[in-house]
């Protein structure tokens, strides 16, 4: 190949890539001009979703140890299956009107007996209180259904076996200390009392799924323990009606 050949193809050369720079050029411009307009999206971003954002991404990258996913999925299984809390909204009209017929049945029946200033009957939004005083149904210190007693209750049962609620019979002392062989302390004394009356009833018509027996004991007064008088009204049995429907019990499944 001639010299003269060579140095005009250098030449030639050297002039088609004289102006490559530019698109090099371009490309940073361009490039310049992209991140400057994301800068300017994310000043202008609003507050409360960048917040928003950049929680999400600290929850995101955040490490987790095992012992704090266990702990979150036990919340969160726990929210699920709470069940929900009962409000007089929550109950239906039908619901609410069996209550009102039932309050005006037992002040028809609770009248009629000598006892009525021992009972006191309450209607809540969401449930019928019945309580009565341990005098009426219990000898001091004991927990078996006086012959008294009989004739109130009899005509409490008529009433609520002719309804499907749920029924709570809750029994509550004073505070004075019982210690003997059958009840070492008021939480047995009251809890015997609260399952006499759920025995009784029971017995005459009302099913025994429907109902359940609780003892408070001494914690929770609604007198001063320190005067004879406070004692005499926190020694009680309260029946409660609530406006739910007693609910099936759970079939067993069979091995």
């Amino acid at each position: 190949m001639k010299p003269d050949n060579l140095l005009t193809r250098y030449l030639h050369h050297q002039e088609d890539n004289s102006d490559r720079w530019m698109v090099s050029y371009a490309d940073f411009i361009t490039l310049l001009l992209g991140f400057f307009i994301v800068m300017y999206s994310v000043s202008s971003l609003d507050g409360e979703k960048y917040q928003v954002i950049s929680e999400a991404l600290s929850q995101a990258f955040k490490p987790t140890t095992k012992a704090q996913a266990s702990h979150r999925s036990l919340q969160e299984s726990v929210l699920l299956t709470e069940p929900a809390k009962q409000n007089p909204e929550t109950h239906t009209q039908e619901e609410l009107a069996v209550l009102n017929q039932l309050t005006r049945n037992l002040q028809n029946t609770l009248s009629q007996l000598d006892e009525r200033k021992s009972v006191r009957l309450r209607r809540q939004p969401n449930r019928v209180e019945i309580e009565i005083e341990s005098q009426v149904l219990f000898q001091v210190g004991q927990a078996d259904l006086s012959e008294r007693s009989r004739t109130l209750l009899t005509r409490v049962a008529t009433v609520l076996s002719t309804l499907n609620n749920r029924i709570h019979v809750e029994g509550f002392t004073d505070n004075t200390p019982i210690l003997t062989s059958k009840f070492p302390s008021n939480w047995e004394l009251s809890s015997a009392r609260a399952a006499s009356v759920v025995r009784f009833f029971a017995r005459n018509g009302i099913a025994p799924e429907r109902m359940a027996a609780v003892g408070y004991g001494e914690f929770r007064p609604v007198d001063d323990n320190a005067t004879p008088e406070g004692r005499h009204r926190n020694r009680r049995v309260l029946i409660i009606i609530d406006a739910n429907l007693a609910e099936l019990p759970l079939e067993v499944p069979k091995p």
